[in-house]
């Protein structure tokens, strides 16, 4: 994979590439880079099925519609035949299975090309889809959003789905130790396959094939971090307030009035005094928690309230406390919003743009409130499909999210 080397040519090239790029050619139909998948972790054992499939290292191909039954010991994946004649299979380090038929079937969904299985050590294996990078996409669209959405806004995020899966391509190929170089969760990007795919998907991919948002940084050209979420509540946020740290290409907030009409706009969620101690207890503490914090926080622990110590100027809060009482003890856990919503979950507390306060009728536990979905940074989806529906083009809807970055074709 010549990721960088691809890029760089590219980009060396005409400066003025960007939207008003000729059209793909219909014979143009694979990306020049395949991207690895982790569409699943840390399994014990699982079932592949396929036509005709071919198992690398061992140059073999079992004909016809065959059932496997997949697992990894040590470093050896092993892999016995459900169907027909007993057969195994037995490698030492990754096996990687093909079919010319164009699908495998891993869990009951048809994935494209080829699947590798990769032995993580304690009996568990780890499942890498190498795909097409546009085929990829194909199977994302209606994973994340829904390719019934204007098409401008489908295709805008189409770009953004592209440039981040291209960054974390250059990220793993820079580690070099990585066998996959994107998540198939919402660590990364949610893909399931080509189970979700169809032909308006299809048509927003290829219709901006091979086009990422790039940044200029330290003299070189990259691709940007295209980070994206469902709602951002009124004001996309920047990198470093989320995560602690700066990406090229995010310099400044962008207002968002568009998503109010998203269903996640307001939300709220009701806790109670056991969850918050079991999210509490998932993280690793902080220094200014007494030393003793874990054997106070235990079922006996009463939650006395919460507030929200620091906000930033969009309202977004950047630090919580939560107040307790353990016998005759009362101490504070103090928290950023970020920790918190990791903690007890990303899809119960939606966003950082929240406010904390008691139960109603004196009921013992804490509602949490808020506006917007996810982390805030880049693309809103929903926003995006609003300045869709209102006529803008999908430039023009990357330009107003990704303002620092600029569009180019790669392939």
């Amino acid at each position: 994979m010549t990721v960088p080397l691809l890029f760089a040519l590219v980009c060396a090239g005409a400066p003025g590439a960007s939207a008003s790029l000729i059209p793909p050619s219909p014979i143009e139909k694979r990306a020049p880079v395949r991207i690895r998948v982790r569409i699943a972790e840390q399994l014990s054992r699982f079932r592949l099925r396929g036509f005709d499939l071919k198992f690398s290292k061992l140059g073999t191909r079992f004909d016809r519609s065959t059932e496997w039954e997949v697992g990894c010991a040590g470093q050896k994946v092993r892999a016995r035949s459900l169907q027909g004649p007993r057969r195994e299979v037995l490698v030492q380090g990754a096996l990687t299975v093909e079919t010319p038929a164009g699908f495998l079937q891993f869990q009951g969904r048809p994935y494209r090309e080829s699947l590798t299985v990769v032995p993580v050590g304690g009996g568990r294996c780890d499942v890498v889809n190498q795909v097409d990078l546009e085929r990829y996409l194909d199977g994302l669209v209606n994973a994340e959003f829904s390719s019934g959405w204007n098409e401008q806004a489908v295709a805008a995020q189409v770009v953004a789905a592209r440039t981040y899966a291209f960054y974390q391509m250059r990220e793993a190929q820079h580690r070099g130790d990585a066998h996959y170089d994107v998540d198939s969760t919402t660590r990364d990007q949610v893909y399931d396959g080509s189970i979700k795919e169809d032909w308006r998907a299809s048509r927003s991919v290829e219709r901006t094939r091979g086009q990422i948002l790039s940044v200029r940084e330290g003299g070189k050209v990259l691709p940007l971090k295209a980070f994206y979420h469902s709602t951002c509540g009124g004001r996309t946020e920047l990198p470093e307030k989320v995560w602690g740290k700066k990406f090229p290409g995010f310099r400044r907030k962008v207002d968002c009035p568009y998503c109010a009409v998203s269903p996640r706009f307001e939300w709220s969620v009701d806790l109670t005094p056991r969850e918050l101690q079991e999210a509490f207890l998932k993280g690793p503490g902080r220094a200014d928690w007494p030393s003793d914090w874990r054997s106070l926080l235990v079922p006996g622990a009463r939650l006395l309230g919460a507030k929200v110590l620091r906000t930033d100027s969009d309202g977004r809060a950047l630090e919580l406390a939560t107040d307790w009482s353990s016998g005759f003890r009362k101490f504070q856990l103090a928290v950023t919003a970020v920790q918190l919503r990791n903690w007890v979950g990303p899809t119960r507390i939606r966003s950082a743009r929240l406010r904390v306060g008691p139960l109603a009728l004196g009921l013992d536990g804490l509602r949490v409130s808020g506006r917007g979905f996810g982390h805030g940074v880049g693309l809103c989806q929903w926003g995006a499909k609003v300045l869709g529906d209102q006529g803008r083009d999908y430039v023009a809807i990357l330009k107003h999210y990704y303002p620092d970055a600029q569009l180019k074709k790669v392939w």
